[in-house]
């Protein structure tokens, strides 16, 4: 048992030897105009601006050159209003999420680096309404279960301690179970299972599909 233990010590020991801890973060914005001009009925007209942002702290540990782990915590506005729409009812959303992660390199040139990054964990969506100047009322909670993930990122060594990074996450592959409750008056709860895989152009620019980060290894 001694023996045993010993062993594992010394794995440990020289795997903490080479290893270097990290501390980063993301952020994604995306803004979206809706516009619809009626030249019959102004009214029914609006140019209606809606936004959404995250903000992904994450910290993690190298265990070498190609191999690291860490942990990302994300708060953010899934949707919120900016101006423009003349309705009374607002809907906004307020958004987390706790993934650890493994990240691996599978290809390096230089300062660029090709990183293939699975992921697993939970967030949770949760809907805000508001009627003209009425108080707040909880909408819908959906939460999320993220049973895997992987998805590419790109690495760029700006020193020998900065790093930017970015997440392509519209080249992942996926599978998230999806718990929503509509009302939290009633008891009706709904479960949806998503299987992704996804090569999306279309949606580059989305909050979900494109993150621009940085992070400094100690």
């Amino acid at each position: 048992m001694k023996k045993i233990f010993m062993i594992f010590a010394i794995l440990f020991i020289a795997v903490t030897v080479n290893a270097q801890w990290y501390l980063g973060g993301e952020f994604g914005l995306q803004v979206r105009n809706d516009r619809l001009k009626l030249e019959d009925d102004k009214e029914l007209s609006k140019n209606d601006v809606t936004g959404s942002f995250i903000v992904a702290p994450n910290f993690g540990y190298c265990i070498s050159d190609k191999l690291a782990v860490g942990l990302r915590v994300g708060v953010g506005l899934p949707q919120f209003r900016i101006s423009g729409t003349k309705e009374k009812d607002h809907y906004n959303k307020v958004g987390w999420a706790f993934y650890p992660y493994v990240r691996y390199a599978v290809f390096t040139h230089k300062r660029f680096s090709v990183v293939l990054e699975g992921s697993l964990g939970v967030g949770g969506e949760h809907q805000i309404s508001k009627v003209e100047n009425e108080k707040p009322v909880k909408g819908s909670t959906t939460i999320n279960v993220r049973v895997l993930n992987i998805a590419p990122v790109l690495d760029f060594k700006l020193t020998d301690h900065w790093y930017l990074y970015t997440a392509l996450r519209f080249l992942e592959i996926g599978y998230d179970i999806g718990i929503t409750k509509p009302n939290p008056d009633v008891k009706t709860v709904s479960t949806s299972h998503n299987f992704r895989f996804i090569v999306n152009a279309d949606n580059v620019l989305s909050l979900t599909n494109l993150t621009i980060g940085a992070y400094y290894k100690f």
